[in-house]
């Protein structure tokens, strides 16, 4: 797919909101966070990594939004809910290696409805975000961490009744290029590193990632460590030189560069102020 069909968002951060959906988007974006959906009435179409999913009203949807997705259907009236959840969060929480595995490789998951996932708690979890309470916010950081280790288990459960498929070759590709990253991204990497680490020659690694994944690889290095520096930004009071170096940045510099590019359009500082919930 081409650039100019392809709306690269910038960083959405963090966020809990009533939301409507458009009946159709003319083209697919993508963003590093991992986003939630849950509607309210009718059924939302998405084509989400090259395959058509359907979800219904009812069902809470987990995808991470670094792939390429697209809304090509709805029959949405009402607002539902929207969340999303920077990546480097969601990989640092007590969720299982195989769930955000499945989200990393391109698997949108829906719970159908069994998580009980009901419109009281998303609209307790929506004031929460809009309230200046450092608390409230706190506690919907935890509630939506335990909300997620449990759809992780109930997707597990559904995935051996289901006897799913495994995923592709060049998915499974991906899935160690990704896992490796998130393990990796706060240290000294290049592509190199990155290539011989999942046994692949760089040139391929950068052409199987940047068709999958419609990002290069470094940009998603970047977007890990933007997301991990806002996580510490929010969550911490360390200072921010301490901050980029924690997060795989040699100096301020590069770290300013990546944070305004990927970042939510304010400087660290700012960022802090605006969103720090500790």
């Amino acid at each position: 797919m081409s650039q100019s069909l392809m709306d690269h968002r910038e960083s959405l951060g963090f966020q809990v909101l009533c939301h409507h959906w458009p009946s159709l988007m003319e083209h697919p974006h993508a963003h590093s966070e991992i986003e939630i959906n849950y509607l309210t009435e009718g059924n939302l179409t998405y084509l989400h990594g090259g395959h058509v999913v359907t979800v219904r009203a009812g069902a809470m949807a987990v995808f991470w939004g670094g792939v390429p997705h697209q809304t090509i259907k709805s029959t949405v009236q009402k607002d539902g809910f929207l969340i999303t959840i920077p990546l480097a969060w969601f990989l640092q929480w007590g969720i299982s290696h195989e769930f955000s595995d499945r989200l990393l490789v391109g698997e949108l998951i829906t719970d159908d409805g069994r998580m009980d996932s009901d419109h009281q708690r998303l609209d307790r979890w929506s004031v929460d975000f809009r309230s200046q309470d450092p608390e409230l916010r706190a506690a919907l950081l935890l509630e939506l961490e335990a909300y997620l280790i449990r759809f992780a288990v109930a997707a597990r459960i559904e995935k051996k009744r289901s006897r799913m498929k495994p995923p592709a070759v060049s998915a499974s590709q991906i899935e160690q290029v990704s896992r490796y990253i998130a393990l990796h991204f706060r240290e000294l990497l290049t592509l190199e590193k990155i290539a011989q680490a999942v046994s692949l020659h760089p040139k391929y690694l950068t052409q199987v990632f940047k068709k999958h994944c419609h990002m290069n690889v470094w940009e998603y290095v970047l977007r890990l460590r933007v997301s991990h520096a806002q996580r510490l930004l929010v969550q911490t009071d360390m200072k921010i030189i301490d901050i980029a170096l924690d997060s795989g940045f040699e100096s301020l510099s590069p770290f300013y560069n990546a944070f305004h590019r990927y970042g939510p359009g304010v400087r660290p500082a700012l960022y802090r102020e605006q969103f720090q919930i500790g």
